[in-house]
């Protein structure tokens, strides 16, 4: 039953979204682009999600169905700095493939970029999907680049 409740949200969100094969960072924050870090699921009853948006940075941590909000803003200077960053960890480059084979329990871990209500692109990593290769360091860069920007300003 706990995991049909996870499983909801992500299944409406994902049955309303397009998925890209590609993408390509806007040169400013435009108003309709967000980013969407996601972590959770597996054996454990909590997650993690962050929603950078263009008006405010939206953290929430659910533990065992407990969920603590934190919002704060980011500065137009700050948020062109993330694209800048995330330009030079080639974060348009990252390509996630598909698992083959016996499918084990597993945390996943995603960043999605999306550039209206309509598409989005995700990378990630859990009991379906891996970084290709190449880029799990870019992805592991780019994941704790993001994270460290929250743990400064969510306190």
């Amino acid at each position: 039953m706990k995991k049909l409740i996870i499983l909801i949200p992500f299944l409406v969100f994902s049955s309303f979204t397009q998925k890209l094969d590609s993408f390509q960072l806007p040169k400013a924050w435009e108003k309709d682009f967000s980013i969407k870090l996601y972590n959770g699921g597996g054996m454990y009853y909590g997650s993690t999600t962050v929603v950078f948006n263009s008006s405010e940075v939206i953290y929430t941590k659910m533990d065992h169905g407990n969920e603590v909000v934190k919002t704060f803003k980011l500065s137009e200077n700050e948020k062109n700095e993330i694209l800048k960053q995330l330009k030079l960890l080639k974060v348009e480059n990252i390509k996630t493939k598909t698992k083959n084979g016996i499918t084990h329990d597993q945390a996943t871990t995603s960043i999605c970029f999306l550039k209206d209500v309509n598409n989005n692109y995700c990378i990630s990593k859990g009991a379906t999907t891996e970084i290709e290769e190449e880029y799990k360091s870019n992805f592991s860069e780019t994941w704790d680049y993001l994270c460290g920007i929250v743990k400064s300003k969510a306190k």
